[in-house]
């Protein structure tokens, strides 16, 4: 492991992103199922203290899934098997942590194929690693980090009937399918430009 001058930047730059684009996706998922946003009584210092434990954390899981055995699988079989095998070991990593196996596959192994390819074109961890800890720090703001307190509450305003709760749901899963093709388009053209790249040589 190297550190580069550019390192806390691509920390820094991929941190914004994943904060940015998890924000918008809950936004979305609020706007279309009716969802109320409200502040918790949570204590702003706290929520950044304890949010601090997020960074290592992603690092350790990038260390573990996006550096030496993703590098070795791509330079052997090539991308689209590190991608697909490190979304699947990713995924189950999560499952036998606890998550529901749906749950795994549909979050954290769609969601490795971005770290992946940020990671391949970085030629590192760093811009994955904040990346992965902005998704994670979106996601303790509205408390699904049970050691930090969410600053906020994402709920419906009254007792929802079983029907949006389904809807709400399937919307959540649908964001997540059109996140997962996007990244496979991207996927794509990054092969095709590597093997350009190799053909031009």
């Amino acid at each position: 492991m190297i550190l580069e001058s550019k390192t806390l930047i691509r920390f820094t730059n991929g941190s914004i992103i994943g904060l940015l684009l998890a924000s918008v996706m809950f936004g979305l998922q609020a706007w279309y199922s009716g969802l109320q946003i409200t502040f918790t009584n949570a204590d702003l210092s706290r929520f950044s203290l304890m949010s601090l434990s997020l960074i290592p954390l992603a690092f350790m899981e990038e260390l573990a899934f996006r550096s030496f055995t993703f590098i070795k699988l791509n330079k052997t079989y090539g991308v689209w098997v590190a991608q697909i095998a490190m979304a699947i070991m990713f995924a189950l990593y999560h499952y036998i942590g606890g998550w529901s196996l749906l749950a795994s596959f549909i979050g954290p192994g769609i969601w490795s194929f971005a770290f992946g390819l940020m990671a391949l074109k970085s030629k590192g961890i760093a811009l994955p690693t904040g990346f992965h800890f902005g998704l994670n720090l979106a996601l303790a703001a509205i408390g699904s980090k049970y050691w930090v307190p969410g600053l906020l509450n994402i709920d419906f305003a009254g007792s929802p009937t079983d029907e949006m709760l389904k809807l709400n749901e399937y919307f959540g899963v649908a964001i997540q399918l059109v996140v997962f093709v996007i990244l496979l388009v991207l996927t794509h053209r990054y092969t095709k430009k590597i093997h350009g790249k190799k053909q031009s040589n």
